[in-house]
């Protein structure tokens, strides 16, 4: 599965807004806003949703670099029939098709300090490319094994000043693999902030230079320039999560249909998520299913339900009834937006997990949804033992 381009990155672009930031921690409402008013006011194209699926129509067109003028072209029947200018597109097709001039303007900075306090389940935050797999997996670590994440982290020899580069040892099915790999302490920026994953602490840089490494690895380079970003997706023919995340830190992969009678169980089989308490104890991740599957009568997925198709959560954890009746799954988004919680199915918060601080819901990308939305939107579920 090809998986969907960030929705707030490709409105950026396509407002020319410098800073998103403010947009996307302003309250779900306007970061919703935002969104309607970017990519679907005055277009034919009537939702974003099926705007979206446009623009990941034309990234799937490519495998390969190619120029921008080819990219513009090659693509102009998808784009210009619902509305689009070929000065928008120019500024969005960098963002999700591997174009060759790109390379040659990449603006590097070193990295910050690599942990600022504590590594958070809130930290990690989706760029523009379509990685959601790996950034829900580094969520759900922050979430559920926060100390080996840490441990990872601080092996990696990152400490700026004196030391500037990174390595990260990678895993598979049967332990580590080869050796460490190393990239340098530099990140690809766009303005003042990298360009692809970041922190929400824009003083640390742990989730960006991960990504880097991971990058590397599937491409197989020693430092990625913005066009491995780009082909990032292809070149891992749409990995997993919980693949992602068993490269990063070992352990078994698992998984179920979420439709299957395993699936339809899953939240209640005592210990295999963890959910006695309704806390996940190991790194569980969700993803959603194809646009034209998702279970929703609007014609706008989004806008009805507030869930992305093709896209990866982190699962944090269940709400469950006074009666032990699972009621709500609460998630992360890697995308780290406020949500609009007037939808119907959203729970208000704040959630209250055992042995856990409060946590706020529908701020910085987390939230909790009805089961029935949950059954109805999710294909699947994985997880890592470790």
């Amino acid at each position: 599965m090809r998986w969907l381009p960030n929705p707030y990155a490709i409105a950026q672009h396509l407002a020319n807004v410098p800073d998103i930031l403010s947009i996307i921690r302003s309250g779900g409402k306007a970061a919703d806003g935002f969104l309607l008013d970017t990519l679907v006011s005055g277009r034919r194209q009537k939702t974003v949703t099926g705007t979206l699926k446009m623009f990941r129509e034309i990234a799937d067109l490519f495998d390969g670099p190619v120029t921008l003028s080819q990219a513009i072209d090659r693509s102009k029947q998808l784009w210009a029939r619902e509305g689009y200018t070929a000065d928008e597109v120019a500024r969005v097709i960098p963002q999700i098709v591997p174009t060759v001039a790109a390379a040659s303007s990449d603006s590097f900075a070193d990295a910050d300090d690599l942990i600022v306090n504590d590594v958070s389940y809130l930290d990690p935050v989706q760029g523009s490319v379509g990685d959601c797999y790996l950034i829900s997996a580094l969520i759900a670590l922050g979430w559920a094994d926060r100390r080996r994440l840490t441990t990872r982290l601080t092996e990696s020899g990152f400490d700026p000043p004196s030391a500037r580069s990174f390595e990260w040892q990678f895993h598979d099915d049967t332990g580590a693999v080869d050796g460490p790999l190393e990239v340098s302490g530099r990140v690809l920026t766009e303005g003042n902030l990298p360009r692809y994953a970041r922190s929400r602490s824009l003083v640390e840089d742990w989730p960006s230079l991960v990504e880097k490494v991971y990058v590397a690895k599937v491409c197989g380079v020693g430092e990625p320039n913005r066009l491995n970003y780009q082909s990032i997706d292809a070149k891992n023919g749409g990995s997993l999560p919980q693949r992602a995340c068993q490269a990063l830190v070992g352990g078994d992969m698992k998984g179920q249909v979420l439709h299957f009678e395993a699936g339809k169980r899953i939240f209640s089989l005592q210990g295999r998520l963890g959910t006695a308490s309704g806390v996940m104890s190991k790194p569980v991740m969700a993803w959603t299913k194809l646009e034209e599957d998702m279970d929703e009568n609007d014609p706008d997925v989004w806008k009805a339900t507030g869930i992305w198709p093709r896209h990866a959560y982190a699962v944090l954890g269940v709400i469950r009834s006074s009666n032990n009746r699972l009621t709500h799954v609460v998630l992360r988004n890697p995308h780290g937006a406020d949500t609009d919680p007037d939808r119907a199915g959203y729970h208000d918060g704040p959630w209250d997990p055992d042995g856990r601080p409060p946590v706020p819901l529908n701020k910085d990308g987390v939230f909790a949804i009805s089961r029935k939305l949950f059954y109805d939107n999710f294909e699947d579920i994985g997880w890592v033992d470790l």
